[in-house]
């Protein structure tokens, strides 16, 4: 994505984070160490995406958006401690390169941290952006808990799926594209559609992992097939769910969720089944669904035609990611 421009003053801001403003103490390393990890930052661009495209200004938002990924990183350190993950963006996680307790406390501070950093934002609507980021945190841990469930359930339907995204991972994507709108003035029909847009695009994001996990080229940072090994109930798992016959759901069911069967062999399988239904193409057309959608609220929304089009190309852009 093309979004230096726009994350300029952020990066400034984000480096100025990491670089002066954490004490030099072994509580605050891995929160270095996983910042400097890197990422795409796509919630940060996207806050001050929408904050720009309706007539934003000034730097506070760059706050904002720190705030966002400092949430956005504490809850990857949770989540490979919950996950036993080895790596992250192809280095070691924080579990792995310190221990659970440092991965645990870092990431402890980290979320007081995100608070700290809005606590100490002179805005007159802090009230209700500091309201918004705690509902929108308490959703990302209500989705991570109904994600660790499911790893024991046999099966789960499509809608218990997208419930369990629309937690996860769609929650802070809806929050950066409608407190972005509503931080530079939007009014409440655009702050709504770009609440829809955050959710959809939360949605085409994490059936993207889900693929990229499994149809990926194993270069993003994790094994192909760890959801599988891990019985993660992933949006490919309730696409076959969906089309299989009674017999075939039975066998994939009882296999997909054995934890003692060899790997190699494991993955083998699954990926014979995905192939059999032809998953790789349902998802591919289900992605390429969820992006019109998004294209077509984008079209309604009271921005310029300018805008509209930049806006699409991003999301089109996104759609297409390999990693």
């Amino acid at each position: 994505m093309r979004m230096n421009k726009i994350l300029t003053a952020y990066n400034y801001e984000l480096n100025k984070f990491i670089n002066e403003k954490l004490p030099d103490n072994n509580i605050y390393k891995p929160i270095t160490y996983i910042f400097n990890l890197g990422g795409k930052k796509i919630r940060p661009f996207f806050l001050l995406y929408s904050f720009k495209i309706f007539g934003g200004k000034g730097k506070k938002i760059n706050q904002v958006a720190l705030a966002i990924e400092s949430l956005h990183n504490f809850s990857l350190i949770h989540d490979d401690v919950m996950d036993k993950a080895e790596k992250r963006r192809g280095k070691l996680t924080v579990q792995k390169k310190w221990n659970e307790n440092y991965a645990i406390l870092s990431g402890d501070a980290l979320l007081i941290i995100c608070f700290k950093i809005l606590n100490n934002l002179a805005l007159d609507n802090k009230k209700e952006l500091v309201n918004e980021f705690v509902n929108s945190s308490l959703r990302i841990c209500e989705g991570q808990q109904i994600d660790l469930e499911m790893e024991n359930k046999l099966s789960i339907s499509i809608d218990e799926y997208y419930n369990m995204i629309k937690l996860k991972t769609a929650a802070l994507f809806e929050f950066c594209f409608k407190m972005g709108c509503y931080l530079a003035g939007g009014n409440l029909t655009n702050q709504n559609k770009m609440s829809k847009i955050g959710l959809k695009i939360g949605l085409l994001f994490q059936i993207q992992d889900d693929f990229l996990d499994f149809f990926g080229s194993g270069k993003v940072g994790k094994k192909i097939g760890q959801d599988i090994l891990e019985n993660k109930k992933t949006y490919l798992f309730c696409e076959f769910i969906t089309h299989a016959n009674p017999k075939e759901k039975k066998d994939f069911i009882s296999k997909y969720n054995c934890k003692k069967m060899d790997p190699k062999t494991k993955i083998k399988y699954v990926a014979n089944c995905f192939k059999f239904l032809e998953i790789k193409n349902k998802t591919l057309l289900k992605i390429e669904k969820v992006k019109n959608e998004i294209v077509n609220l984008i079209s309604e929304l009271n921005i310029s035609e300018i805008n509209k089009k930049k806006f699409t190309k991003y999301i089109l852009e996104l759609s297409k990611r390999t990693n």
